[in-house]
């Protein structure tokens, strides 16, 4: 079985295509974006027109203790004498998608929602990521913008994501072991 580990710009890219599915916006489109402005594939500017709707997605690795515990064994193949240490943990990232607009409410209610659907979850699934149950509150705010009340909804949602890692030929193993009982008296 091959590694698992995802990369925070691939992670970011994962939570805007499945965040596009959601809406029903084509990737050439940059409604979803990333809230600042990197370079990601996706595409990402600092600021939007105040009278367009936006989704802005912010993808930040969090740590609630769960990642802390990892799970170590070995593997063996016919090819080596050695054996492959395998690592598995889990990692947490947090989510917040901050919707702009008139209609920001009802975006990120349909965020939230549709982390619930099966092509949401088929999608993320494919990337070992799974969102933590629990319905995530939506948070409407007012921003001011160049002079201008802007409406603004928030919604953070925690996801896991399994990760694997492998280190090829690290440990010598055993082949045999005689085992001998003593008596106590």
């Amino acid at each position: 079985m091959a590694e698992r580990i995802l990369t925070l710009r691939q992670a970011e890219d994962i939570f805007l295509e499945v965040t596009r599915e959601i809406l029903g916006i084509s990737n050439d489109n940059s409604t979803v974006r990333l809230a600042y402005g990197a370079g990601s594939t996706s595409g990402s500017a600092p600021m939007h027109d105040t009278r367009s709707s936006v989704c802005y997605v912010t993808v930040n690795p969090t740590n609630d203790g769960y990642g802390n515990q990892h799970h170590i064994c070995y593997e063996s193949t016919e090819e080596s004498e050695l054996l492959t240490e395998v690592d598995e943990y889990t990692e947490e990232y947090s989510v917040i998608f901050s919707c702009y607009g008139i209609d920001s409410y009802d975006k990120a209610r349909k965020i939230r929602d549709g982390l619930y659907g099966e092509n949401s979850k088929k999608l993320l699934r494919n990337h070992k990521i799974y969102l933590v149950v629990g319905s995530p509150q939506l948070i409407p705010a007012r921003e001011i913008i160049d002079t201008r009340w802007i409406e603004r909804c928030d919604l953070t949602a925690t996801f896991y994501s399994t990760v694997r890692v492998e280190r090829a030929d690290t440990v010598g193993r055993i082949d045999e072991a005689s085992v001998k009982f003593t008596p106590t008296k």
